[in-house]
């Protein structure tokens, strides 16, 4: 059968030809999606090859009865929650019962009309679009809360040195990126800036709990060695990861700057993470760290740079939502674009304001993944 997008499909089980014929076509004129089949074999069969938005079965038939295919899709996590309707002549007490045992959202008798049989399916979907949708909002509201930590924190008070970020959420939805500033000792503060892979809920879900963790592997590691050398952190940090089973199937491309509040020198270090940049004067130049990604391999080839950081110079740390920010249908902005951009907005009062006015501008249907940009700026002499 011919699967019609942005309609709900229908999975109908019933070894009577006649009556899943002539609900069949009840739920096709409500433009259902209404998929046929005389056994729970065939029923199985189509199951595993299309996505049912409710299934709708007899529980008489060869084979396989009802209530087994009941207890089938109950014991795989990804049919146990798909709305099931028995719908059956068999409408004693006593089978009535174990249809509601066996978590049936509906037990409905042959005779009941067949327009009031969708009826009561599009009630049923209804309810569990409403239920998903708290539940979603429910989670999204908690991670916000808890996101806070890790995203809304106030930038470190550095004498002679401005410190800001840029943060919007995909979808408005916490996860993926998160900044950290780190007091090593009275001297030194780290900024941190962490970017895990995923986008899809499952992964977003999951990567979520990886960021906290991972951010307190970061904190634990500068606390304990109390160093400044974001190699030697990267490379802790790096083994960690390597190391852990779950960690290890995530990859985490960080950004770590080290700087001194006396000397004002900046130390560098990068986890597969795009290049630092920095403007001095009119030019804006690249410092590409060769650190692999956290987590990939046990060395992962760490090395500071010295960044050179005169009054009035400015760096930026960012992640890849920034250049993955789709300008037309065949092309992204790119490393080089935003550098450009970077470049014509440098004296702007407000840079990260600015800046995000203008990628706003640039993408052509929104951001389409977290995208976050640290500023640092040397005000020493201003």
């Amino acid at each position: 059968m011919e699967i019609k997008e942005n309609r709900k499909n229908i999975l109908l089980v019933d070894d009577e030809k006649s009556i899943i014929d002539m609900y069949g076509m009840a739920f096709e004129m409500e433009n259902f999606n209404c998929t046929k089949t005389t056994s729970v074999t065939q029923a199985i069969q189509e199951i595993n090859k299309n996505k049912f938005d409710a299934i709708i079965s007899d529980i008489n038939m060869p084979e396989l009865n009802g209530y087994s295919f009941r207890i089938n899709l109950l014991n795989n996590e990804k049919t146990a929650n798909i709305p099931f309707i028995f719908l059956t002549s068999k409408d004693d007490y006593n089978s009535t019962m174990k249809g509601y045992d066996l978590s049936a959202d509906e037990y409905i008798s042959k005779t009941t009309n067949p327009t009031l049989v969708v009826r009561k399916v599009k009630s049923i979907l209804e309810r569990a679009r409403k239920e998903s949708k708290q539940v979603v909002a429910e989670i999204v509201n908690s991670v916000k809360e808890t996101n806070e930590e890790l995203i809304e924190m106030t930038p470190p008070l550095i004498e002679g040195i401005k410190i800001n970020h840029l943060h919007l959420p995909f979808m408005d939805i916490p996860g993926g990126d998160f900044i950290d500033y780190i007091k090593i000792n009275e001297e030194n503060t780290a900024v941190v800036l962490c970017d895990t892979q995923g986008k899809k809920w499952n992964a977003w879900l999951v990567g979520f709990a990886l960021l906290s963790y991972v951010r307190s592997i970061i904190r634990t590691q500068f606390q304990l060695s109390a160093s400044n050398d974001p190699a030697q952190i990267l490379d802790k940090i790096n083994k960690f990861i390597y190391n852990d089973e779950k960690l290890s199937t995530f990859f985490s491309s960080i950004s770590v700057v080290v700087i001194n509040s006396k000397t004002k020198e900046i130390n560098y270090c990068g986890a597969g993470d795009l290049p630092l940049l920095l403007l001095s004067g009119n030019t804006v130049k690249e410092y590409q760290s060769e650190g692999l990604v956290a987590g990939i391999t046990e060395e992962g080839g760490y090395t500071n740079i010295k960044i050179p950081f005169k009054n009035g110079d400015t760096i930026l740390l960012i992640t890849d939502g920034v250049t993955d920010i789709d300008i037309n249908e065949n092309e992204k902005l790119g490393f080089e674009n935003f550098i450009k951009l970077f470049a014509s907005v440098a004296d702007s009062h407000d840079l990260l304001v600015t800046l995000k006015q203008n990628l706003a501008k640039t993408a052509i249907s929104g951001f389409t993944d977290d995208l976050t940009i640290i500023e640092i700026k040397n005000e020493e002499g201003e």
